[in-house]
């Protein structure tokens, strides 16, 4: 078993079947990864029972103060916890959902989940990925693009199955990659160019200036030859 990392995916999971119960206070809202099968009300607490399919990993997000917003896409529902009234989350929730699910699906092959939970979180960076839910910090100013990045990682690493301990690149960079089919779609083909020469400025800057990290490292690699956070989200993430 792989020990746990502190540079970038902490772990590596097998899939499996989760069923979990999961008892709340009548007032939180909760997402998850699989699909709600059952919710008993005991006094003033919920129980809730979610089943899943083979996933990598289980994670759930819950809050007495989450709004929630729906919306259907692709065959899919697309379910937005967040936290505050005056939010995107509200009004771009629709266009966010379609350009994501279009894309992919057409670049990557179809989403086999009936459910998909974009959560509002206090994380301290941009976001996190699980299976059929992703975490995104609440106090960004442009949301889409870390969805969109976030997303692109219920197939990489999720549905792909590669190995984010061995090979971080594989799924860090084709994330990165889902933002720029986003942008291109969302935001219109300037917007991707420049993202992408932006990326590529800051790998040449480093380069030149005598950078040699290695895309295919490992994350133990970088523990081993003390290469810091910033090595790990240059090679995985932009190279």
């Amino acid at each position: 078993m792989d020990p746990f990392y502190y540079i970038g995916d902490p772990f590596y999971s097998d899939t499996a079947f989760y069923d979990v119960n999961i008892k709340l206070p009548v007032e939180f809202v909760l997402g998850s990864t699989g699909n709600l099968t059952k919710v008993d009300v005991e006094g003033n607490l919920k129980n809730y029972h979610w089943k899943t399919q083979l996933v990598r990993d289980f994670a759930c997000a819950f809050s007495s103060d989450y709004l929630v917003n729906t919306v259907q896409s692709h065959g899919v529902n697309v379910t937005y916890l967040y936290l505050y009234e005056d939010s995107k989350y509200s009004y771009e929730a629709q266009r966010w959902a379609d350009t994501i699910l279009e894309a992919y699906e057409d670049y990557y092959g179809e989403y086999p989940y009936e459910d998909l939970t974009v959560a509002e979180t206090f994380l301290a960076y941009g976001g996190m990925e699980y299976p059929q839910i992703v975490f995104i910090r609440a106090d960004l100013s442009m949301p889409g693009i870390v969805i969109a990045h976030e997303v692109g990682h219920q197939w990489f690493y999720g549905i792909i199955g590669d190995d984010e301990i061995d090979e971080p690149w594989l799924d860090e960079g084709f994330a990165s990659y889902s933002e720029y089919i986003f942008s291109r779609v969302y935001y219109g083909e300037t917007q991707a160019l420049s993202q992408l020469a932006r990326d590529r400025n800051t790998v040449n800057y480093y380069y030149m200036n005598g950078f040699r990290g290695k895309i295919n490292q490992s994350t133990e690699d970088y523990e081993v030859t003390g290469e810091d956070e910033w090595a790990y989200g240059l090679l995985a993430y932009t190279k």
